[in-house]
């Protein structure tokens, strides 16, 4: 975060050789946030692992981030958030986390994007209908620039899970322009709902949905 952004900041307990394994991830999303606040690190402190999207003879190349363990990191967060909000530690469950950037796959040298999760679509939707409901837990730190924010629902099944959106300044600024629509950063975990924790409510209410892919978007 940017300096005048640290405050008010979330701290956890945290094993210190485990923090530590994890600092070098850290300075990688540092990186790619600053870039948000137009601040660009030196070529000789650079982690970033940039490289040239060939997209083709009819597409002007893109730059891009390549093995950026960007779900990895994520998921770390979502578990310091879930200790915060309910006092509890979350062991590592299953389920499923969209990242806030385009994702590409390279074949004959040429990468093309692939296609976006149709659940994708329809886990924005529910989290917008509760939003708009304002049934979410939350947790809002760092001058606002981290907002955090979930619901308690279940799959058909009768599964339980969690449903989260995450936004960190404005990453979802951070994709393709030429590839709407932006994508913000959505997922979910399985998980027994802890006692306080805000359940999903199956009342409807209309979104206009018009950033079909951006839980925090219109």
């Amino acid at each position: 975060f940017a300096k005048e952004d640290r405050d008010p900041p979330l701290i956890l307990p945290t094993h210190h050789e485990c923090n530590q394994d994890r600092s070098v991830e850290d300075e990688l999303i540092g990186q790619l946030v600053a870039v948000l606040h137009g601040k660009y690190p030196p070529e000789d402190q650079l982690k970033l692992p940039l490289l040239l999207l060939d997209r083709g003879p009819y597409r002007s190349p893109r730059a891009g981030l390549h093995d950026i363990p960007l779900v990895r990191i994520i998921y770390r967060w979502v578990r310091g958030f879930h200790a915060a909000l309910y006092g509890q530690y979350l062991p590592k469950a299953g389920g499923y986390i969209y990242i806030p950037l385009p994702a590409h796959i390279e074949k004959d040298g040429v990468f093309s994007p692939i296609d976006d999760d149709p659940g994708r679509h329809e886990f924005t939707t529910v989290f917008k209908r509760h939003r708009k409901l304002e049934r979410l837990d939350q947790i809002v730190c760092c001058n606002a620039k981290c907002d955090y924010r979930c619901v308690w629902l279940e799959f058909d099944d009768g599964r339980p899970f969690c449903l989260f959106g995450l936004r960190l300044y404005n990453w979802e600024e951070l994709g393709d322009p030429t590839m709407p629509p932006k994508r913000g950063c959505l997922g979910w975990y399985f998980a027994e709902p802890p006692a306080d924790a805000t359940r999903g409510t199956r009342i409807e209410v209309v979104v206009a949905n018009l950033e079909p892919l951006d839980p925090f978007g219109s």
